[in-house]
């Protein structure tokens, strides 16, 4: 005995056609299961379709990540840092010019100034050691107990006494500070050699 086919209604899918036309779905059009079935076959088929199209587009996406704009962040942040330290570096080399060049204003200015002082000191010295010179002579003098002897002798030594007389004690001149040093100034000196050197004026 052949199978009677089921019939599906075709606006609630329900495929029991008996059931449909006597409870809920007079006046409704019916098809036959296999025809539904091959409609339902060809959009499950498309939606695969289309999935995995997506899917070849998202794997073609991952692989451009993963090989280029992988690489290129890296390369980029690798470059980055790099550029960093190196002006780092040239910066340092720059303050470090800077510190060098105040240190030997400072060293030449001691330099200057302590040989002015000394030269002075020496100077002092001479004038000291020729008074206490005639002054021990003078005191010398004075214990000649012979009065001929010491007219002459005093005579003398009083004659070296005007001579030297005249000489004044000497003065120290034009001894100068040392500049405070300024920060601000020292900044400023940085700052125009980078830019000189960076070309950023």
């Amino acid at each position: 005995m052949a199978q009677k086919p089921e019939l599906t209604c075709h606006i609630c899918e329900n495929t029991n056609g008996n059931e449909c036309i006597t409870l809920e779905h007079n006046g409704h059009v019916f098809q036959g299961i296999k025809d539904i079935a091959d409609i339902a076959r060809k959009t499950v088929s498309e939606a695969i379709c289309k999935l995995k199209t997506k899917q070849q587009s998202s794997t073609r996406a991952k692989e451009v990540i993963s090989s280029s704009k992988m690489v290129k962040i890296q390369n980029d942040t690798t470059k980055f840092i790099s550029d960093v330290h190196c002006l780092s570096h040239s910066i340092k080399e720059i303050i470090e010019e800077v510190v060098k060049n105040e240190a030997t204003y400072a060293d030449d200015f001691l330099e200057l100034e302590k040989n002015k002082m000394e030269c002075f000191l020496e100077t002092l010295d001479k004038s000291v050691d020729a008074r206490d010179s005639i002054i021990n002579k003078l005191e010398n003098t004075l214990l000649e107990t012979h009065d001929v002897t010491f007219y002459f002798n005093q005579e003398k030594i009083l004659r070296e006494f005007y001579g030297s007389e005249s000489d004044d004690i000497p003065i120290l001149e034009d001894i100068k500070d040392l500049q405070q040093f300024e920060s601000e100034d020292f900044i400023d000196k940085v700052v125009e050699k980078i830019q000189i050197k960076h070309d950023i004026r």
